[in-house]
C-alpha cells in the first residue's frame, strides 16, 4: 500500500479512536454520576481516567490497528526493539535541558503575535480551558496523586503520543516527501496543532521537532519516549512555582545570556548525537 494511503488510514483510525473516546467517557461520565455538560464540577478521578481513555483510544488504539493491518513487523517498524548505545541516555536529558531557554523564547514570540478579537478570545478560552484543567491536577498534593499526576500528564502522554506521531505519522511523511528533515517538522507542526493550545503553538512545534530529531539520530522510540517524559515532568514539577510564575512575565532582553547558551549547547548536543549515530555502535549491529 502507498504512502498516502496508509497516511489516510492513520488519520481515519485517529478520528474513529477520537469519537470512540468521547463516547467511552460519556460512559464512563454516567456511570460516575458527573455532570457531563458542566467541566467545572468534574471529579478528579474522572479527569484523570477520562484523560487516560480518550488519548488511549485516540492515538494509540490508531497507532495499533495502522501498525497490525500494514505492517508485519509492528516492533521493527517502531524502532522499539533496536538496541542503542547507553551514552543516548545522558544526551537526551542535557539536550531537553539545553532547549528550554529556546523554547522560553518561542512561547513569548508566539505571544507577540495578534489576530482578530474573535480568534483572540477563543485562543484565550482555551488557554483557561487547559490551565483550569492543569491547576485540578497540581492541586492534588499527596503521593498518590502526585504519582497519578504524573502517570497521567507525562508517562501516558510520552509513550502514546510517541508511538502516533514519531513512529507512525513521521515515517510515513518522511517517505512521502523524501525528506527526513520536512518530515521531522511537518509532523512537529501536526503534533502541535492537535494539542488545540495557540499559545504555546511554537514551543511546541520547537518540541516535536526535538522528538523527531532524537528518533531520528538514535534510531529508537524509546529515546524520544524518554525526552517526551522529562518535558511534561518537568512541566509538571514546575507549574504553580515563583520559577513559573516568572516564565509568564518572561522578558529575552534580561535572558541573552541563556538563549545564547541554550542556541550553543543544542547545536553541540545535536551534533554528538549525528556523531554518535555514525559510529555504528556494535549494539546496532545485533
Amino acid at each position: 500500500m502507498g504512502n498516502w494511503s496508509q497516511l489516510f488510514f492513520l488519520c481515519f483510525f485517529a478520528f474513529g479512536g477520537f469519537i470512540l473516546g468521547i463516547f467511552l467517557s460519556l460512559i464512563l461520565g454516567a456511570v460516575m454520576q458527573e455532570d457531563i455538560t458542566n467541566p467545572a464540577s468534574y471529579s478528579l478521578s474522572f479527569m484523570r481516567i477520562s484523560q487516560i481513555v480518550s488519548l488511549v483510544c485516540w492515538l494509540l488504539v490508531s497507532a495499533f490497528l495502522f501498525l497490525a493491518l500494514f505492517k508485519e513487523a509492528p516492533r521493527s517498524y517502531l524502532k522499539t526493539d533496536t538496541k542503542v548505545s547507553w551514552l543516548y541516555i545522558p544526551l537526551v536529558i542535557l539536550l531537553v535541558v539545553a532547549v528550554q531557554p529556546l523554547v522560553e523564547l518561542s512561547g513569548y514570540l508566539n505571544e507577540q503575535i495578534s489576530f482578530p478579537q474573535p480568534l483572540e478570545n477563543y485562543f484565550q478560552h482555551q488557554k483557561e480551558i487547559s490551565e483550569a484543567f492543569l491547576n485540578r491536577f497540581v492541586a492534588d498534593t499527596s503521593i498518590i496523586g502526585i504519582i497519578l499526576n504524573i502517570f497521567v500528564i507525562a508517562v501516558t502522554a510520552a509513550v502514546v503520543e510517541e508511538i502516533f506521531f514519531r513512529g507512525c505519522m513521521q515515517q510515513i511523511f518522511v517517505k512521502i516527501v523524501k525528506n527526513k528533515h520536512v518530515g521531522v517538522w511537518i509532523t512537529a507542526i501536526i503534533f502541535s496543532a492537535i494539542h488545540m493550545e495557540f499559545y504555546a503553538f511554537i514551543p511546541r512545534v520547537l518540541l516535536g521537532a526535538m522528538l523527531g530529531y532524537i528518533y531520528l539520530w538514535s534510531g529508537s522510540l524509546w529515546m524520544p519516549m524518554l525526552a517526551h517524559f522529562l518535558n511534561n515532568l518537568g512541566a509538571l514539577i514546575m507549574y504553580g512555582t515563583p520559577e513559573y510564575e516568572e516564565l509568564i512575565s518572561y522578558n529575552p532582553e534580561s535572558n541573552v545570556i541563556y538563549i545564547v547558551a541554550s542556541i550553543v549547547l543544542t547545536v553541540v548536543i545535536g551534533y554528538l548525537f549525528v556523531r554518535l549515530n555514525k559510529r555504528k555502535i556494535p549494539e546496532n549491529k545485533d
